[in-house]
């Protein structure tokens, strides 16, 4: 359990390590590796809990960052086998997706407890909506909704895909919307009157599935797609590729989707970041133009901090961080 001494000083901790990656271009840059700490350098996941510090799940367990070093959380329960699949934050932790399920980590108490979600496949996206249900979606078993209120759970088979979702996604609007990679229906979206997911209908000739599905603050819904890069869709079922890996030799095999400004969609992929402008439809590369360079070019998470920095989790070189007052990072972001 933490006392209110400790809580104290991680805040003091999390004000240092926000002043530390302000302090400018000379630093502004780094990766963080097994060498800094970390237990694997296989980074699929990034988050921010309320205090400040960074959660990083990695193939070899759980860690937090607070700026200047990397302490490691084992869930007990899951055995050997450390590898995070997912994460995401909510007042009192974060929800922890493992291949043996959920746990979610109470900060306070600094301990593990698992969902009562009979989960027997690796968990692929975590997210909540706006009743406060956790959403969870397998590479197997389809999706699950867990009532955190009041512990109820609801199943979704997805048996038309075999229980493939690779996301979950809540938008605006509190509708959910589910992904997969494997066959059609592409993409899925709950009927809440009938609490099923019926199939969207895509209109293309392309392959259009994938592990990414993003919604940008203007309401539009975009796919990240293994094969043939990222898709607009329209409301009339039209899924418009607007970035095509055979033409452009970028973006194939996305695996993240995140908006960090209005003009700047980043694309975590197989050629690290793309920064796609939605409304002028250029990109470029992060870096492209300067020095700089991330430690691994396989990209699976981007996010970034309340102070507007860059988290970039890879496959082989850890995470990387970017400060927003880096002059690299402006070079690399204004194309």
């Amino acid at each position: 359990m933490v006392n209110i001494r400790q809580m104290k000083r991680y805040l003091v901790l999390a004000a240092c390590f926000l002043c530390m990656l302000q302090v400018g271009a000379v630093t502004g840059y780094r990766s963080i590796t097994m060498d800094d700490g970390l237990p694997a350098n296989t980074v699929r996941n990034v988050v921010q809990d309320k205090y400040g510090f960074i959660w990083l799940g990695t193939d070899n367990g759980l860690c937090r960052y607070d700026g200047m070093r990397v302490q490691s959380y084992h869930i007990d329960e899951v055995g050997a086998n450390q590898y995070i699949s997912a994460l995401t934050v909510d007042d009192q932790g974060l929800y922890v997706g493992t291949e043996r399920g959920v746990f979610h980590f109470c900060l306070e108490q600094g301990r593990f407890e698992r969902l009562p979600l009979d989960i027997l496949s690796t968990v692929t996206s975590l997210t909540e909506d706006k009743e406060q249900n956790l959403w969870v979606a397998t590479i197997e078993q389809g999706a699950w909704c867990y009532d955190r209120k009041t512990g109820n759970v609801r199943h979704f088979e997805f048996n038309n895909i075999n229980g493939a979702v690779t996301q979950l996604l809540v938008d605006k609007d509190n509708q959910v919307w589910a992904l997969t990679n494997r066959k059609t229906p592409v993409v899925q979206r709950l009927n809440r009157l009938h609490d099923t997911f019926e199939a969207v209908t895509l209109q293309t000739s392309l392959d259009a599935r994938g592990l990414a599905l993003l919604q940008t603050r203007d309401g539009r819904m975009w796919i990240g797609s293994w094969n043939d890069g990222l898709f607009l869709l329209h409301d009339d079922g039209r899924a418009e590729q607007v970035l095509s890996p055979a033409e452009s030799k970028v973006g194939s095999h996305i695996h993240t989707l995140y908006q960090w400004k209005d003009d700047c969609i980043c694309i975590g992929c197989d050629d690290g970041v793309i920064c796609f402008n939605p409304a002028t439809r250029q990109w470029h590369r992060l870096f492209e133009e300067t020095t700089a360079s991330l430690s691994d070019r396989f990209v699976y998470d981007i996010a970034s901090d309340n102070e507007g920095g860059l988290w970039i989790g890879t496959f082989y070189g850890g995470v990387n961080y970017v400060s927003p007052v880096d002059r690299r990072f402006e070079a690399g972001l204004q194309g």
